[in-house]
């Protein structure tokens, strides 16, 4: 999910769930002294409860009106009103107001010596990927291994509803920032040495040989 500056979106309940657990990771990492690289402010409002809502009140309206034309001695018709105007209250009772958030579903940081990237994937079912680097006078190399991250140790389920607590918010993001912080670092994908093609000395043509790899690694700088 990618916002320009002061926008509003509006993203269903798995994305905007996995937004307020990288918000609150990125609390968590400065809270265990880790410096989290600066994303865009910007605003996200639930769109599932926004449907929810307004699918619960069409129900209670179209049951009110079959009451009103056909009386109110239908004990199903009646249990379902109750039904609907409870799921309702309920819903409404959530706070939906547009809700100010400087990550996305992704988050750059560093704690500890090592720089460590995560994003959630805008489909839950599949993998997620994160890496782990060390950092080295101020950089890390970028010829390193992403891994994918373990889903079991922090996705609960109520993440895919529009009604997660924000104790399970907080839950989720300590369990993933433990499952980052405990992870191995990343396998280095710079290998020492490489396959190069070679030009024969007995004739005019090619064969090939390992060589040392002298190309320098891709070294990033931290900025934050």
């Amino acid at each position: 999910m990618i916002a320009r500056k002061g926008e509003t979106l509006f993203p269903s309940s798995w994305t905007f769930n996995a937004c307020r657990v990288i918000n609150r990771l990125a609390e968590i990492v400065a809270e265990n002294g880790g410096r989290v690289k600066p994303g865009t402010e910007f605003s996200i409002v639930n769109r599932s409860l926004l449907e929810a809502v307004k699918n619960e009140k069409r129900l209670v309206d179209s049951f009110k009106r079959a009451r009103e034309i056909y009386g109110a001695d239908n004990e199903t018709r009646n249990n379902a009103i109750a039904e609907h105007e409870n799921k309702l209250a309920r819903y409404m009772l959530i706070d939906n107001t547009p809700r100010r958030v400087n990550q996305s579903t992704y988050i750059s940081f560093v704690v500890d010596g090592f720089h460590y990237y995560f994003q959630f994937d805008d489909n839950m079912f599949f993998p997620f990927y994160g890496h782990k680097i060390p950092v080295v006078n101020g950089k890390y190399s970028r010829d390193y291994y992403s891994f994918e991250v373990d889903k079991q140790l922090f996705l609960y389920d109520p993440l895919f509803t529009c009604t997660c607590p924000e104790t399970v918010i907080d839950a989720a993001a300590r369990a993933l920032y433990q499952a980052l912080v405990n992870h191995s670092a990343s396998e280095k994908a710079r290998p020492e040495r490489k396959r190069q093609r070679v030009r024969n000395v007995y004739n005019s043509g090619f064969h090939y040989e390992y060589v040392e790899n002298r190309e320098p690694e891709r070294m990033e700088t931290i900025d934050f």
